[in-house]
């Protein structure tokens, strides 16, 4: 039931981030203006542009695509500016060139580009936060291209280019007047396309295109596309689970459980049931440290705040090959250490981890090594990774495809994949699924890992309880919790100031897994453009 829970969790995360995405990829982000009027007459437009700032602009303007110029050049698209008026600040317009015009004042402003025409208040901001202002501006169409639709030819106007401008619909946002044809609403993403009648006598001088109908641009299909690519991490993440991970029995336990499900050796429950899973990791390292001290096989004392280790018996037979290959490392590091840091047959293993050579270095990392392997195959008969595997591929290909598909590549995508690797890499259970009846008992390992965490009826336990303290003591640095049953035991005061010297000096023995090297193992505004054909393009900004 928690593990539904928190792929549920994980999955309406994903799908708000993804929500948001998509949001953030049909709509512009960047200031623009809200609503817009034009007249059209022929190749003339009136143009009205009205802006409510975000925050304090030196200049707000509308852009083009199509070069702005002062003489026309014949056989080329282009735009001719005859007036700008502004509710606020000095007019001005540039062309192509960055040639500055203004019927207000002749010196240039600041915050202008070419190929725009605005208002401007040069090094100042005068236009004030949530504010309203319009820019009111005359201008002139000069195409090389006539669309000839149903024997009638009109100018192909892109008003706005797509990401340039907000939603517009006709009738709300987005007033037109003249003889047009249009459609009702344009998205963010859509070209905002108009034609406009045109009449000429002598069509030689243009080019024409004949259509049997009018052609808009139309984003419907992307901003689904879209809206999918921004859900799929979310999709694929529960319907992976649902296929690799989706545990095959579990129960409904407390969350604490007082009593160790099985009498399990303490390295199994650190490498089967505590994450990272079937890896040799700090924990580990520790785990075994500690259950060889409580089984008198090695000693440990501090001295001077460094950690001297005894290996008291021979490494025989009686060992499995995990402790035998762990033993084995200890031998090295007894054998390897300096003379200076040899005491009454205990070896410094805090300075001998320090100085480690190299060639010592490379044997221990290879005994590691073959302990890792031995520990990773033992797990596959206890979990299935599969699920992890196939989690990391599917979101490889999944950001790849959203970075061939997106000119601007979708934060989900990347969000999703680097969750996937910490689930992954972290030994989430989520992803991987236990064989036969083993994830009831890592539910149970849980639950006893909770009660570590508490245990106040160990204080109600008699004096000979301290053989079960232990066991509860290495149990605990198995599950990760050993710091916390450390300080009950200190708070308790059963266990003496020495013996709490001596485990801390066993925990800190956890950098073994470090020198060998074994721990690393684990799997706005601007120039767009005049899209679809036509003349025109560009949109509203601020600087």
């Amino acid at each position: 039931m928690r593990e539904r829970t928190s792929i549920t969790i994980i999955v309406v995360i994903f799908l708000i981030i993804g929500a948001f995405n998509a949001y953030l990829a049909i709509y512009p982000a960047t200031f623009n203006f809200h609503s817009a009027e034009l007249q059209l007459q022929g190749n003339n437009v009136e143009e009205t542009v009205s802006y409510t700032p975000n925050k304090d602009y030196h200049t707000l303007y509308r852009n083009f695509v199509t070069p702005i110029v002062t003489t026309l050049v014949a056989g080329t698209d282009s735009i001719t500016i005859t007036q700008v008026e502004c509710s606020s600040g000095t007019s001005y317009y540039q062309d192509v060139n960055g040639q500055y015009y203004s019927t207000s004042d002749s010196q240039k402003l600041a915050y202008t580009s070419p190929n725009e025409y605005g208002c401007g208040f040069g090094a100042n901001t005068g236009f004030k936060k949530s504010q309203e202002y319009t820019i009111h501006a005359l201008y002139a169409l000069h195409p090389k291209t006539i669309y000839e639709i149903k024997r009638k030819n009109y100018i192909k106007f892109v008003a706005y280019s797509s990401k340039n401008h907000p939603r517009l619909q006709i009738g709300k946002n987005f007033q037109v007047r003249g003889d047009v044809v249009s459609k009702k609403s344009y998205y963010a993403l859509d070209d905002v396309i108009l034609y406009i009648p045109f009449t000429v006598t002598d069509t030689s001088a243009y080019a024409i295109i004949t259509t049997p109908d009018f052609s808009f641009d139309d984003s419907t299909i992307r901003i689904i596309f879209i809206t999918l690519i921004s859900l799929l991490p979310a999709i694929a993440l529960f319907f992976l689970w649902y296929a690799f991970g989706k545990e095959y029995a579990e129960e409904d336990l407390p969350r604490e459980l007082s009593q160790y499900p099985n009498d399990r050796k303490p390295w199994e429950v650190a490498a089967f049931f505590q994450p990272p899973f079937g890896q040799l990791d700090e924990h580990f390292a520790s785990t075994l440290m500690m259950d060889f001290y409580q089984r008198k096989i090695i000693d440990i004392k501090e001295i001077k705040g460094d950690t001297y280790v005894k290996l008291k018996s021979p490494i025989t037979q009686k060992f499995d090959p995990v402790e035998k290959t762990f033993l084995e490392i200890i031998d090295h590091f007894q054998k390897t250490a300096d003379v200076k840091d040899v005491h009454e047959g205990y070896f410094n293993m805090t300075r001998t981890l320090k100085r480690s050579e190299l060639t010592s270095r490379i044997v221990t990392a290879t005994l590691f090594s073959g302990l890792q392997k031995v520990i990773k195959e033992k797990s596959k008969n206890y979990i299935d990774y599969t699920g992890n595997y196939i989690l990391i591929t599917a979101f490889f290909f999944i950001t790849l495809l959203v970075q061939i598909v997106s000119a601007t590549p979708m934060i989900i995508a990347y969000i999703a994949g680097f969750i996937s690797i910490i689930i992954t890499a972290y030994g989430s259970t989520l992803f991987v699924r236990y064989h036969k009846n083993h994830y009831v008992e890592y539910q149970k390992w849980n639950g006893f890992k909770n009660y570590l965490k508490t245990m106040e009826s160990m204080t109600r336990a008699p004096p000979e309880a301290i053989v079960l303290w232990d066991k509860y003591l290495v149990y605990a640095t198995a599950l990760g919790v050993e710091k916390v049953v450390l300080d009950k035991f200190k708070e308790w005061k059963i266990i003496t100031p020495v013996q709490v010297q001596t485990y801390t000096a066993i925990y800190a023995t956890h950098t073994i897994a470090h020198v060998s090297g074994s721990s690393s193992g684990s799997t706005g505004g601007g120039f767009g453009g005049a899209a679809s054909g036509g003349i025109g393009g560009g949109g509203g900004g601020g600087r």
